[in-house]
C-alpha cells in the first residue's frame, strides 16, 4: 500500500474512482490466493480497483471465476485461461507475478514493459535459463561456482540483476526488496518498479553489455524485448 500511495501522489498512476478504477493484473495467477487478496485488501481500504487474473489452465479460471461470483464480487474481479505471452489483455495499471517459473518471470515483465504498467510486484522463482548458460566462469568467480549451491545461487541474483537493469534502461526505477521473512522462504526478493519515464544514463547501458560480455549470457528477457 505504501508503494501504491507514494506513486499516486507522485502523479506516476492515476487517482482511482469507480468511474475509473485502477486495473491490476495478476500474471501466472494459479489458485489467486494473491489475486484475490489484494482485491479485498485495497476495496477494503477504499481503493476503486479492477482485478484480472491471467493462468494458463482452463479449471484455475473456472475456479476462481466461480469462487468470485460466489462472493459477489464478479464485477470488479475475473480470470481468463491464457499464455502470459499471449494474453488478450493489453493494458493495466499495476502488474504482479508471485513465483512465475523461470522465464515465465520474463514473460510476466515483458507484458509489463509492452503494456507500460505503472507500477510492477514480481516475486521471481526458479532462475534455470541463465544458469544453465553460465558455462564459461570469469575469473576468480570460479570461487564461487565450482561449489553447485553457491553457483545456483549466484545465478540467481545475475539473472535478477540483469531483469532490473532492463526494467531500469526502459524508464522504470527499479529495487529489489525483502517481502517475506527468510524464515518462511529462500524465494523472498521481490522486483519493485515504478515507471518514471527517465531516461538512463548511457553509463548504465555499458555496465548492462559489460555484464552479458563478461558471463557470455543471453537474458530471456532481452530475446522478449527484441533487445
Amino acid at each position: 500500500m505504501p508503494t501504491l500511495t507514494s506513486a499516486i501522489s507522485a502523479g506516476h498512476i492515476h487517482q482511482p474512482t469507480e468511474k475509473n478504477p485502477l486495473t491490476i493484473v495478476d500474471l501466472g495467477c494459479g489458485h489467486a490466493y494473491l489475486t484475490f487478496a489484494a482485491h479485498q485488501y485495497l476495496r477494503s481500504q477504499g481503493v476503486a480497483v479492477k482485478v484480472i487474473g491471467i493462468d494458463v489452465r482452463t479449471a484455475a479460471r473456472d475456479r476462481n471465476n466461480e469462487i468470485a461470483r460466489q462472493l459477489g464480487i464478479d464485477k470488479t474481479i475475473e480470470f481468463r485461461a491464457e499464455e502470459i505471452a499471449d494474453t488478450t489483455l493489453t493494458t493495466a495499471d499495476i502488474a504482479i507475478a508471485l513465483h512465475a517459473c523461470d522465464t515465465a518471470t520474463d514473460d510476466a515483465i515483458a507484458w509489463t514493459i509492452h503494456a507500460d504498467a505503472k507500477l510492477a510486484l514480481i516475486a521471481p522463482c526458479c532462475h534455470h535459463d541463465i544458469q544453465a548458460q553460465m558455462n564459461e566462469i570469469p575469473e576468480p568467480w570460479s570461487l564461487l561456482t565450482r561449489n553447485g549451491i553457491m553457483k545456483v545461487r549466484l545465478g540467481d541474483l545475475v539473472t535478477d540483476a540483469l531483469r532490473m537493469q532492463i526494467m531500469k534502461l526502459r524508464g522504470y526505477r527499479v529495487e529489489a526488496i525483502e517481502f517475506v521473512g527468510g524464515e518462511h522462504t529462500p524465494r523472498n526478493l521481490m522486483i519493485r518498479a515504478v515507471k518514471t519515464g527517465a531516461v538512463a544514463d548511457p553509463a548504465e547501458e555499458r555496465k548492462y553489455e559489460e555484464m552479458l560480455t563478461l558471463w557470455k549470457v543471453k537474458p530471456a528477457l532481452a530475446t522478449l524485448l527484441n533487445r
